[in-house]
């Protein structure tokens, strides 16, 4: 093998060095949220060199959100093992099979309820929090507006530069509405200040319908074109601060995807020329802009593994992120990113006003096991709290207040987040009534099975 297949990139180390830095950030604030003395917390992690002022406090902000986040705990009464067994192959869901499958597993308020919702809002959890099974597994994290002003505004900034291939399709004459929702015309908004469509980017994958040990993995066409060029060059600091989420929520799939680009870089020659500049840990990523998304699950990796949704733009504080099958909301207005097990989780995200730009990271399985990256290990992120001594819910005057005994000044979560209704907190009781919106839900969908490779 090449010398050059050996020497990794040098943003390979700068983004793990981002990453690691974050992991040590939220065990120091975890230290002093956990009350621990001067004596036995760290001093506070030393930056990267190749971090500026405002990345540093990023970085800082987020890891303190992430440390807050796991005194908040919402948990189901079943074992998400034995869940993922009886889940639905299907893309979208089949009315009858998610009735029988709500049935056996509960939501977190009563089956009734969410059924008398159907066509509206579901309650909506209030602040950042963790979802876990029965047994502390993590389905899914909420981070609400965990992004700064001036972070949002970077990462679209550097949206712009892929703006240029988003792309959609108008549907077929007579075709079932829900067929090829993902990227039909009719699920998207008209152009306003923002070009409506998506753009799938991947260093090495399969074409649909073309997965298999026949098959050798590629790039895709999109990331192969000079914009993409320009957007993986600008998105490496962004693509570090958000691999560093990914290892403090899920360690385990984190070191996974190192190991997978790693060996993608010194294996896969057809790649290489992409990998030198991908800037993430993650195989693959959707760009989706001004779309609703049908409440729907991924096929592609496994049920514990996390996706990661990020979103922003313009388009108000009434956004949600429907999740059917837990009977509730989060709150999902811009900078907001929320890690959840997408294989497990029916999620979907109904119209809202303005425009709203989509960033989904996900890995593959096929392609780790197409490269032998080990994966048996790599099952759920566990909650490092008993369920006994888990904190109560988490307001956005008590965030405000702790980042401030953090020694952060910073005006996360912003804005009104919503209210939480008749939703239980499985440690400490009910939590608030009330009722969060967004403005025009969409259908659920029926049962068309589409594995494509189409996010958020």
């Amino acid at each position: 093998m090449d010398a050059i297949a050996h020497a990794l990139p040098h943003q390979f180390a700068r983004r793990a060095a981002t990453a690691q830095f974050m992991v040590d950030l939220e065990s120091y604030y975890t230290g002093f949220l956990e009350g621990k003395s001067t004596r036995e917390i760290v001093d506070m992690p030393i930056p990267p060199d190749h971090l500026d002022h405002a990345a540093v406090e990023d970085c800082r902000s987020i890891s303190a959100m992430v440390a807050l986040v796991r005194q908040t705990v919402y948990q189901v009464s079943w074992d998400a093992v034995d869940y993922a067994n009886d889940v639905s192959k299907a893309a979208l869901p089949n009315p009858d099979v998610e009735a029988r499958l709500m049935a056996k597993y509960p939501p977190l308020i009563p089956c009734a309820e969410v059924i008398c919702r159907q066509d509206d809002n579901l309650p909506l959890i209030v602040g950042p929090a963790i979802v876990t099974d029965v047994k502390g597994r993590i389905l899914l994290w909420s981070l609400p507006q965990v992004l700064s002003d001036t972070r949002q505004a970077k990462i679209l900034r550097d949206t712009r530069l892929l703006e240029g291939q988003m792309t959609i399709e108008e549907p077929e004459p007579g075709a079932k509405v829900t067929k090829g929702w993902r990227t039909v015309s009719t699920f998207y908004s008209k152009n306003g200040e923002w070009i409506s469509g998506s753009t799938l980017l991947y260093p090495a994958g399969y074409q649909q319908g073309h997965v298999g040990s026949n098959f050798n993995p590629a790039p895709s066409a999109d990331v192969r074109t000079t914009r993409a060029a320009d957007w993986m060059a600008a998105f490496e600091e962004n693509g570090g601060i958000l691999d560093g989420i990914l290892a403090m929520t899920h360690p385990k799939l984190y070191e996974a995807a190192q190991k997978a680009t790693e060996t993608i870089w010194r294996e896969h020659s057809d790649s290489r020329a992409i990998m030198a500049t991908w800037p993430s840990c993650f195989s693959a990523l959707q760009v989706i802009i001004n779309r609703s998304t049908l409440g729907h699950c991924d096929c592609h990796g496994a049920p514990g593994w996390f996706d990661l949704l990020v979103t922003l733009g313009t388009y108000g504080k009434k956004a949600v992120l429907e999740l059917h099958g837990l009977g509730i909301s989060l709150p999902y207005n811009a900078g907001t990113i929320v890690p959840l097990s997408s294989k497990l989780l029916l999620h979907g995200v109904p119209k809202v006003r303005g425009e709203r730009v989509c960033y989904a990271f996900y890995m593959h399985s096929a392609i780790l096991g197409h490269f032998n990256v080990p994966v048996d290990a790599v099952t759920y992120s566990e909650a490092r709290r008993p369920r006994d001594h888990v904190l109560g819910h988490l307001t956005e005057h008590a965030v405000a207040e702790r980042l401030r005994t953090l020694g952060l000044s910073t005006d996360l979560p912003r804005g009104d987040l919503g209210t939480s209704a008749h939703v239980k907190h499985k440690a400490d009781g009910d939590g608030k009534d009330g009722d969060g919106g967004s403005e025009d839900t969409g259908s659920m969908g029926g049962g068309d099975d589409e594995d494509v490779e189409m996010k958020d």
